[in-house]
């Protein structure tokens, strides 16, 4: 079977913008402790570089960082504009 360029070897796969399940719920068990044990941190105990660095390794796993656009290949960025032109053409069908 050949593979056709935009199709999915799987058509019964993941649908578009779905989030993985396994992210999803590590992301929401991390979002659960955080939420759950923010109070028990020794806050006043810290340095400040440290109270940043292990706000910044929590935050991370719930929120990541965004992506830097000059890290992508061109085949990235023209499938990000492919995509991007086609939420512009679904909206305005609407």
């Amino acid at each position: 079977m050949a593979f056709v360029k935009g199709q999915s070897g799987n058509p019964k796969g993941r649908p578009p913008g779905a989030r993985d399940k396994m992210n999803s719920q590590l992301t929401d068990m991390i979002y659960d402790f955080v939420r759950e044990h923010w109070t028990d941190v020794d806050w006043e105990g810290m340095k400040p570089g440290e109270k940043g660095r292990y706000m910044d390794a929590l935050l991370k796993h719930i929120k990541p960082p965004p992506v830097n656009p000059e890290r992508l290949t061109v085949t990235q960025l023209e499938q990000i504009v492919e995509y991007l032109k086609e939420q512009r053409d679904e909206k305005n069908k609407s």
